[in-house]
């Protein structure tokens, strides 16, 4: 078997936990409303999974206020009308990703990685640019095999979300350049 899991579920009928096949599990709080409060993983043996420890705040609207991912802390803004005006950034990144096989080490820009039962690795506490941001991970086996995989990826530290007319969702992008105007249609789709 590949992968299974198994919920327990509250009088609410809200989820409160997931166990995986491999015996890791993610448990779930909710405030007194019902809105997710947390998501924690934890390994078999009771350690946690830094990449699976969430945080969740809403104001008074019922609005997503913050949300926290590890050390890595997003702030949401909202408008009278609850839209999404701005999110912002702070703190550390924790990288995570997964080997194909069995890794006897995996290191994230040269640091080591901390290694889990799935096959699933973490580096935690990187400080992000305003901007793009380039992670280096390289996996090893026993067999002295080796395996690189680089991405880059734009994180600006703060979003600006805007509307239009016909309350169209449009993000102004602020990479580097002439700034761009995307309207994204209901239903999917963009115009400029």
């Amino acid at each position: 078997m590949l992968n299974s899991h198994t919920y327990l579920h509250d009088q609410g009928n809200r989820r409160t936990n997931t166990v995986r096949v491999d015996g890791s599990k993610v448990s779930y709080g909710y405030d007194s409303i019902g809105q997710l409060k947390s998501a924690a993983g934890q390994e078999s043996g009771g350690g946690n999974r830094l990449h699976e420890q969430f945080g969740y705040l809403y104001d008074a609207a019922g609005n997503l206020g913050s949300r926290t991912n590890n050390a890595l802390i997003q702030a949401l803004g909202v408008n009278s009308l609850n839209q999404l005006t701005n999110a912002t950034r702070s703190g550390t990144l924790t990288v995570a990703g997964t080997t194909a096989g069995t890794a006897s080490s995996v290191t994230v820009n040269s640091l080591a990685a901390t290694l889990y039962g799935d096959n699933t690795f973490i580096r935690s506490g990187f400080s992000l640019s305003n901007g793009t941001n380039t992670f280096t991970a390289i996996a090893s086996d026993s067999y002295g095999r080796s395996d690189t995989n680089v991405v880059s990826l734009y994180l600006p530290a703060t979003n600006l979300f805007a509307y239009d007319a016909n309350v169209a969702l449009v993000r102004l992008d602020d990479e580097p350049g002439p700034g761009v105007f995307q309207v994204f249609e209901p239903g999917g789709g963009t115009r400029p």
